[in-house]
């Protein structure tokens, strides 16, 4: 007999608020761990002796297992349970951060990196399972959810700020060993229950290790490619190739894939294409603008922090815009945030390398629409996806937007667009131009169905 989510929440305990910062601290963790390395970078590579390629596969060698456990993570919260699950992941986390932050060369550190996404994959999908499956009552769970997502905004848009502090303090191991008491805060603050559920969902282990080949295929290829390697390249285009026809042939061909078929109807599919275009481009802006400020401009780490503030602020204000709003507005959001973040990206890439503060003022609309667009084309996209696969839908949407990431490092994170303001934003607004197309094509789609049906509808009726 199957345990509906209603009959779990029943057998354990409700989840209190102490438990919601735990399950925020996680979220927090992950999206610093992402973005905050980028401010430390220049000073690890310095460290450490690690080149351009160490430098991306640093930044990289998180972001390529964290996409590819989150599917994973699904099906075994479900088995193990989501408290449990995450629990395990945030030991791991912290102990994985220790052994980033005293890593003694780059690939050590790599390696460590490799784990630490890893297990921040399986936890960040749980830090939103838990609250899910523990808090029964409507209004309470979309509160807490509303705190959660605000948490992780707050989390990438105070990293560049707060890593710049604890670089210029401390060094940049204190980036990583930051984690650890946050880590055990909370494992103290969410005890141990068993919140599993009853699933007849088996492990797709082919469809996971074909999905890990393809993210890591893809990863080298482009680095390998932005650096002039071609024969590197070449053989990682043909294993991507290869991982990509595999998958497809596993997806329709095996009982149980990770992503089931039907998940993939046309205007939800283009969600997801324009949600890896919005992590390429918000999380890119990120990458790029650190760097260039520290390694062209050669402003020191705090400084540099500094001038990330306008970008961080507006950021924040965007999540907080996100949340405020009535959800009938999240539609008309992405009809105008995209163009507006395409004109932003536009006057930075016009004027970062002679007239700075013009390019720091533009960069305060640009945050807020990257603020804005992280919840609303979630939440779009989710109002999109196949009835009976939200699960599902919402893994393969998470998976497209951590593709983004690890795009946006390989291509943003090269010697030839990080070091040329004009080049890196004239792409990011170029991404943010595919993105609000991408967007627009969705909800067309999403209307044109919606209208077809009145249609059978009406035709139906006149018909009996």
């Amino acid at each position: 007999m199957t345990v509906t989510p209603e009959q779990v929440r029943c057998k354990v305990p409700a989840l209190g608020w102490l438990g919601v910062v735990a399950v925020s601290l996680g979220n927090f963790m992950v999206a610093f761990d992402a973005s905050g390395v980028n401010v430390a970078l220049p000073a690890i590579a310095s460290d450490l002796g690690a080149g351009t390629v160490a430098r991306q596969w640093i930044l990289d060698a998180y972001t390529v297992p964290l996409c590819a456990v989150l599917l994973l993570a699904g099906v075994l919260g479900d088995r193990i349970g989501g408290t449990r699950l995450y629990r395990r992941a945030t030991a791991v986390f912290a102990v994985v951060s220790l052994l980033c932050a005293v890593a003694p060369d780059s690939p050590t550190l790599i390696a460590c990196r490799i784990v630490q996404g890893a297990a921040g994959g399986f936890m960040l999908p749980m830090t939103l399972s838990v609250i899910s499956r523990r808090i029964g009552e409507p209004a309470r769970r979309a509160r807490a959810i509303g705190v959660w997502g605000v948490v992780g905004g707050v989390a990438i848009a105070s990293a560049p700020l707060l890593a710049s502090v604890l670089v210029a303090g401390l060094g940049w191991w204190s980036v990583f060993a930051c984690n650890i008491p946050m880590c055990i805060a909370a494992l103290l603050l969410l005890p141990a229950v068993d919140d599993r559920e009853a699933t007849t969902r088996s492990i797709d282990w082919r469809g996971q290790v074909l999905l890990a080949v393809l993210l890591s295929a893809l990863a080298c290829g482009v680095i390998e490619s932005m650096r002039g390697a071609c024969v590197v390249a070449g053989f990682a285009a043909a294993a991507c190739t290869a991982a990509v026809a595999a998958l497809v042939w596993h997806v329709r061909r095996a009982p149980a894939p990770m992503v089931p078929p039907e998940v993939f109807n046309r205007p939800f599919s283009v969600s997801v294409v324009a949600g890896t275009c919005y992590q390429f481009a918000a999380y890119g802006s990120l990458i790029v603008l650190p760097m260039y400020l520290q390694l062209v401009r050669r402003f020191d780490v705090v400084h540099a922090g500094r001038l990330m503030i306008p970008c961080c602020v507006g950021w924040l204000g965007g999540n907080v815009i996100a949340l405020l709003a009535p959800h009938h507005l999240h539609r008309r959001f992405l009809s105008v945030a995209p163009a507006v973040a395409v004109v932003a990206a536009a006057v930075v890439a016009a004027t970062a390398a002679t007239v700075l503060p013009a390019a720091l003022v533009a960069t305060v609309p640009l945050g807020v629409t990257a603020g804005v667009l992280a919840s609303t084309l979630s939440s779009t996209a989710m109002s999109l996806a196949t009835p009976g696969t939200s699960g599902a839908s919402a893994g393969t949407f998470n998976v497209g937007r951590q593709l983004g990431m690890v795009v946006a490092v390989a291509v943003l994170g090269s010697d030839a667009l990080s070091a040329s303001p004009v080049a890196a934003f004239s792409t990011i607004a170029g991404a943010f131009a595919v993105l609000g197309g991408a967007a627009w094509a969705a909800l067309r789609m999403s209307n044109a169905q919606t209208e077809d049906i009145l249609l059978r509808g009406r035709d139906y009726d006149r018909n009996t």
